[in-house]
């Protein structure tokens, strides 16, 4: 019979390294999709202005929540004049609601009811 002895490793694990950085996760976005706005100003008139970007943050909560947070973040207007992501996501949402595009009409033109 055989005895059996440990495993032993070959090379020693090397614990003197420092850990590996977390890398932060990059957001991949969909083609066609608008790129997020990195100032108040940019994403002011951006809202107004780029029907694409409205249609992302109304049917997108998450990326509406991202955006405020990301804008109180980096942009010192934004951080002063709002403070909390929460303040600024709001005030987006009731942009997007002001530049919301009226519901077409869907009714019949008179003529197509003869």
């Amino acid at each position: 019979m055989s005895t059996t002895q440990p495993i032993q490793p070959t090379d020693p694990i090397d614990t003197s390294r420092e850990p590996a950085r977390k890398r932060t996760p990059t957001t991949v976005r969909a083609p066609g999709s608008p790129p997020l706005p990195s100032t108040l100003a940019d994403a002011e008139r951006q809202i107004r202005s780029d029907r694409a970007l409205r249609r992302a943050l109304f049917w997108r909560p998450r990326l509406l929540e991202r955006l405020a947070s990301r804008l109180v973040d980096r942009d010192p207007i934004a951080r002063d004049k709002f403070g909390e992501p929460e303040l600024l996501a709001a005030y987006l949402c009731s942009l997007l609601e002001r530049s919301r595009e009226p519901e077409p009409d869907l009714r019949l033109p008179r003529a197509c009811d003869e």
